[in-house]
C-alpha cells in the first residue's frame, strides 16, 4: 500500500500565482509514487479574478477544499482572520485524518495557519516539511509600520512553533541566515529551495513587434510591490518614445490606474496576464522592473525574480541593500540595482539602460538566463523538495 502525503497549500490551481504552481508541481510529481491529498481554501488570488464558475477537477491526486474564510484584499485584520480560519480548518482536518498521512508538506498562510499546522503536526505525530515564502511578522509589520507588541508576540510564537517542523524550506540563502539568527533554529534544519516558474526558453533578441522601448513590470500589484513608486519614477523621468507596461492584477491595481489617469500619462499601459502568457509577454520587454517597498526585500525574495531571469531580459531592481534580489542580480551581472524607493536613482537607472548599447543589454539577459537555469530551474529545485519530503516520512 502506498504511503499518503498531505499537501497544505494556501493557494492552488487555478490561481495564477507562483506558490499555487509550485504546490501543483509537487503534487503531480509525488503522485507518481504516493497517494497525495491537497488541502487548500477556495481559490481567491489575486484579487480581481472571478473564480465562481471554476470547476475544480482532480487529476492524479485528491483535492479537498477547506470551508474557511477567504480574504483576497491586503488589510491586516482581514488577512489575520483568513489565516486563523484556514489554520483552524487545517487542524480539524488533521485531527480527523491523523492516522492516514506519513508526512505533511505545508506552504500555508502566515501567521496563524502556520502555527495551527505546526501544532497539529506535533500533537498527532506527523512529520512536517514547512515551506516559507515570506518572513512574517516582519513582512507584514514592515508594511503597516506599527504594532510593536504584536510583532514581538508573533516572533516569540515563531521561535516556539518552528521547532516542531521536521524541515524548514526557505527561498534564499539570505532568508535562511535571517531565520537562523532571529528564530534560533538549527542551521542544518533549514534548506534553500528557490521558487520556479517553469523552465522557459527566452528570446535573446529585440522584439520587432513593438516600435518603442518598453519597460515592463509583471506580477501582483500589491502594496509591497511598489508599483506606484515605479509609475511616478517613469513619468518623472520624462523619457520620450518609451512606454511602461504594468502586467498583472492585485489589490492596488485600481489605485495605480487612477494615478496614471491623474497624471495624464498615455504611455503607461495596464494588462492582465495568465501563467502561460508570461514568457510571451516578457519577450516584448526591453527591460523588466522589480521594485519593492522599503523593508520588504530584507525578509522576502520575490517570485518574479526567477521568472524575469528565465526570460533572459535585463532587470532594474529597486530594493533594500544586501537583500537576496540585490545579491542575485549582482552575482549574475544581469541588471542594475538601486536603493528601495529612491526615485532619483530609479530615474537614472531607467535612462542608463535606455542609452546602453543593445548588445550590452542582451548580454545581461543571457547572464540572467544562465544563472536561473543553473540555480532556479524547476527540475533542480523540485528534486530537492521531493527528496526532503520522502526522507522526512515516518
Amino acid at each position: 500500500m502506498k504511503k499518503r502525503v498531505l499537501i497544505i497549500s494556501s493557494v492552488f490551481k487555478p490561481e495564477p500565482v507562483v506558490s499555487a504552481r509550485i504546490s501543483e508541481d509537487i503534487a503531480n510529481s509525488l503522485s507518481d509514487d504516493f497517494d497525495v491529498v491537497v488541502f487548500s481554501p477556495y481559490p481567491s488570488r489575486p484579487k480581481g479574478i472571478d473564480f465562481s464558475d471554476v470547476k475544480l477537477t482532480e487529476t492524479k491526486y485528491k483535492r479537498v477544499i477547506a470551508d474557511s474564510f477567504i480574504y483576497p484584499d491586503s488589510k491586516f485584520i482581514g488577512r489575520m482572520r483568513e489565516s486563523f480560519s484556514f489554520g483552524w480548518e487545517t487542524y480539524k482536518y488533521l485531527k480527523l485524518n491523523r492516522k492516514e498521512f506519513s508526512v505533511i508538506y505545508a506552504n500555508t498562510k502566515p501567521l496563524f495557519a502556520i502555527y495551527f499546522t505546526l501544532l497539529a503536526s506535533k500533537k498527532f505525530g506527523i512529520p512536517l516539511v514547512l515551506h516559507i515564502q515570506d518572513v512574517y511578522p516582519e513582512s507584514m509589520f514592515g508594511r503597516i509600520g506599527k504594532g510593536r507588541f504584536l510583532f514581538k508576540s508573533f516572533l516569540l510564537f515563531d521561535r516556539i512553533f518552528f521547532r516542531y517542523a521536521k524541515k524548514i524550506l526557505v527561498i534564499s540563502e539570505k532568508m535562511k541566515e535571517y531565520i537562523v539568527q532571529t528564530r534560533h533554529i538549527d542551521y542544518k534544519n533549514i534548506d534553500v529551495v528557490r521558487n520556479w516558474q517553469g523552465d522557459l526558453i527566452p528570446q535573446f533578441s529585440s522584439d520587432d513587434n513593438h516600435e518603442i522601448f518598453t519597460y515592463m513590470f509583471v506580477g501582483s500589484i500589491s502594496p509591497a510591490a511598489g508599483v506606484k513608486f515605479l509609475i511616478d519614477s517613469f513619468i518623472d523621468a520624462g523619457i520620450h518614445d518609451c512606454r511602461l507596461v504594468i502586467a498583472g492584477d492585485g489589490t492596488q491595481k485600481k489605485e495605480c490606474i487612477e494615478l496614471v489617469e491623474k497624471r495624464g500619462a498615455n504611455n503607461v499601459l495596464f494588462t492582465s496576464v495568465g501563467p502561460d502568457q508570461v514568457l510571451e509577454l516578457q519577450n516584448k520587454a526591453d527591460v523588466l522592473l522589480l521594485p519593492l517597498k522599503k523593508g520588504v526585500g530584507k525578509t522576502a525574495s520575490p517570485s518574479k525574480l526567477s521568472a524575469y531571469m528565465m526570460s533572459g531580459k535585463p532587470i532594474i531592481a529597486s530594493v533594500d541593500t544586501d537583500c537576496d534580489t540585490d545579491f542575485v542580480i549582482k552575482k549574475a551581472n544581469c541588471g542594475i540595482v538601486v536603493d528601495s524607493e529612491n526615485k532619483e536613482q530609479m530615474i537614472d537607472a531607467m535612462k542608463k539602460i535606455l542609452l546602453m548599447k543593445e548588445n550590452n543589454r542582451l548580454t545581461m539577459g543571457r547572464n540572467a538566463y544562465d544563472f536561473a537555469i543553473k540555480y532556479m530551474s524547476k527540475d533542480y529545485n523540485l528534486a530537492i523538495v521531493k527528496n526532503i519530503i520522502q526522507t522526512s516520512m515516518k
